[in-house]
């Protein structure tokens, strides 16, 4: 899954079919739609830029036989993953009016049920979007039940993991660099992120017992690692 904005400069999410070599469209429209991910079921979930005095909005297909519909508006989505089983949607917000030190929009992973009725900011007692904390890139294991993730530690960006339900937090390792997008392995014994080496963002892969680290591509700069 990738977005392009090779159709009259607008984003939108494709997807690529690997063994036919065909991109094919999963959203459209005038809108930028630049993040998103396919569900198990051949649905997908994108985010919507807002325009002509509309809110940024995040929208749902539950299968590739149903209409979209809208199930979160008025944050901004950084980043979105559906659940392996199926149930839940791992959302990336960059909170409005949230700034660190950095100067940046502060990042934090919610868990939204893909049955939820259409959520907004800021999120009310009692909401479904539930707080799994303070972070970026989340990614879900091939089974469902761990998610890594780049969390804010000081003033850098660091490598964990935790189960789905917000339990069993681990550090992926003590690196000294920014450490971004990871992804793991299907057999979840390996990540892959990218973190600056020699100014230009690379390609490491680590074990998630902390161990192992290695630089996989020396050459060109990489972003968005997939197994």
């Amino acid at each position: 899954v990738l977005a392009s904005n090779r159709i009259a400069g607008h984003w939108q999410i494709y997807a690529y079919d690997v063994a036919a070599r065909e991109l094919l469209p999963l959203t459209h429209g005038d809108a930028d739609q630049p993040r998103g991910d396919l569900g198990p079921t051949g649905g997908v979930v994108f985010s919507r830029v807002g325009r002509d005095g509309r809110p940024p909005s995040l929208w749902i297909r539950a299968d590739a036989g149903s209409r979209a519909r809208p199930l979160g508006e008025g944050f901004t989505v950084e980043n979105v993953r559906w659940s392996p089983r199926g149930d839940m949607l791992l959302v990336e917000v960059a909170e409005p009016g949230r700034t660190p030190r950095s100067g940046s929009a502060r990042h934090t992973v919610f868990a939204v049920p893909t049955d939820a009725p259409l959520q907004t900011w800021p999120p009310s007692e009692g909401t479904a979007m539930r707080t799994i904390g303070r972070g970026r890139d989340p990614a879900f294991s091939a089974d469902g039940e761990w998610i890594v993730y780049s969390a804010r530690v000081g003033d850098g960006w660091r490598l964990r993991r935790m189960r789905v339900d917000g339990g069993a937090r681990f550090a992926i390792g003590q690196g000294a660099r920014d450490e971004l997008e990871p992804a793991l392995s299907p057999d979840g014994t390996l990540v892959a992120y990218v973190a600056e080496e020699a100014g230009f963002h690379r390609l490491f892969v680590r074990r998630v017992d902390g161990t192992g680290d290695r630089l996989l591509v020396t050459a060109g700069v990489v972003a968005r690692p997939v197994w």
